[in-house]
């Protein structure tokens, strides 16, 4: 554990632990080792902390450190390293030694403190479920100050919700009684602790209906903020002793709140994340359709007429503009289909040139054409026991267009080249962006093929 041995004006000797990868010091009320010292600023250095060790570092627009009687800017410390700030004198160390010999308890707390934080914060990295990290939390509490009872309460819609109760004396929760709402709400609209050690006579609170009903004795309350909002606060107390608490005691908590309020407000987000996650899968459920996702009213108008066509054998034209997803539709049509466990083959009407078109369809024999050195099965044939997909149909030649209608009427194929016919089984999708009927009456698509 890293400390400063701080030499204060009245010669006397104040250690500060080193609890955070990156430690401020300065003069300001925001720094984490405040010294009483005019002519150092706000915030004057800052000591961070890495796998290598700890650097001491001034800021551009601050005064150097002075180590052995140089300006510095940066300084990797080593034990017993001296450097000053201002008119004060810093020594670090990276033993236990120093903060031993002071004889200081509230010291030797802090460390206890700091230990007892790193091993909640590697449980918690563990830990998935926000309930379980609130109890884990509240509980390290109660056992770190010593209280009797503890209570962890979050904002929910404004108003403070107690989210997890712990008692540490055996006690039912019904025994501990509720705690103190006057004091919570005071902490969460001032964004500052509170210790009370003996809340029955406590001038602001004694007339609390929660403190006389309950005889509350010593309580200590601490905000759970993260980057300047209040989104809580940790309520614990004593109703056996007076006095149970201090301002040491309140600044261990403080501490270790201050680390819990990063932890929970990233599990608050997490949780927050899955909820939201949960929920739009269960909306994407209610809008999907097989592959696609649809949620307006023609979509869903299109989906009601695949399940009402899927099942039967019928030809199928879809028609719309290009990618609004006809073949996802032929796709879906084919997979809610009898024929599901067959091939779904798509050939693309429009991509193929003329003189390959019919080759394509219904295959060739070695030697049919020039180019046709081996035998080849066409569309047709592949597709047996499954769904031919015509994708952009309405770009098929008319003297193509006649031998596809003869292999529909009569479910037979005949490969170029060849004088032998073969039976297929197949149901036909077709789609197009054209007007089909718009071409039948141009003599550009066959009207008993349409």
């Amino acid at each position: 554990m890293a400390y400063l041995a701080i030499k204060l004006a009245d010669k006397s000797i104040k250690h500060e632990v080193i609890f955070k990868r990156v430690t401020t010091i300065g003069s300001g009320a925001d720094a984490d080792i405040k010294i009483e010292d005019d002519t150092i600023g706000a915030i004057s250095a800052y000591i961070s902390q890495a796998v290598g060790g700890f650097t001491l570092v001034i800021p551009k627009d601050k005064p150097k450190a002075l180590f052995d009687n140089k300006p510095i800017s940066r300084k990797d410390l080593s034990e017993g390293d001296d450097f000053v700030l201002g008119t004060t004198r810093f020594q670090f160390f990276t033993s236990n030694a120093p903060l031993e010999k002071s004889g200081r308890n509230n010291e030797s707390s802090v460390v206890t403190a700091y230990k007892r934080m790193l091993e909640f914060s590697q449980r918690v990295a563990q830990e998935k479920d926000i309930e379980a990290l609130l109890k884990t939390l509240l509980k390290e509490i109660t056992e770190l100050t010593g209280a009797e009872h503890g209570f962890l309460v979050l904002l929910e819609d404004k108003k403070p919700t107690v989210k997890v109760q712990e008692s540490r004396t055996g006690s039912s929760l019904a025994q501990i009684g509720p705690m103190s709402d006057s004091i919570v709400k005071k902490v969460i609209d001032t964004k500052e602790p509170i210790v009370i050690n003996d809340a029955l006579n406590d001038q602001e609170f004694s007339a609390s209906l929660s403190v006389i009903n309950y005889r509350l004795s010593s309580v200590m309350c601490a905000p759970l903020s993260y980057q300047g909002f209040t989104f809580g606060a940790i309520y614990v107390g004593n109703n056996s002793l007076v006095s149970a608490f201090d301002h040491n005691s309140l600044e261990l908590m403080m501490i270790y709140s201050s680390q819990a309020a990063m932890l929970v407000q990233n599990a608050l987000h997490i949780n927050a994340l899955k909820m939201r996650t949960k929920s739009l899968q269960e909306s994407l459920e209610l809008s999907k359709f097989g592959g696609i996702i649809g949620g307006c009213q023609g979509m869903q108008a299109v989906f009601s007429q695949v399940e009402k066509v899927a099942q039967t054998d019928i030809s199928i034209l879809i028609l719309g503009e290009t990618g609004t997803g006809k073949e996802l539709i032929a796709r879906e049509l084919h997979c809610r289909s009898l024929r599901k466990n067959g091939p779904f083959v798509v050939i693309n009407c429009g991509a193929i040139p003329e003189d390959l078109l019919e080759s394509e369809l219904f295959g060739h024999v070695r030697g049919a054409f020039v180019g046709a050195t081996q035998s080849r099965v066409g569309k047709f044939q592949s597709a047996h026991m499954g769904t031919l997909f015509f994708d952009e149909i309405g770009e098929m030649p008319l003297h193509v267009q006649v031998k596809l209608l003869r292999a529909l009427q009569e479910h037979k194929v005949t490969k170029v080249g060849d004088n032998k016919s073969e039976s297929v089984d197949i149901r036909v999708v077709a789609a197009t962006n054209r007007d089909l009927l718009a071409m039948v009456k141009k003599n550009e698509f066959r009207e008993d093929l349409y």
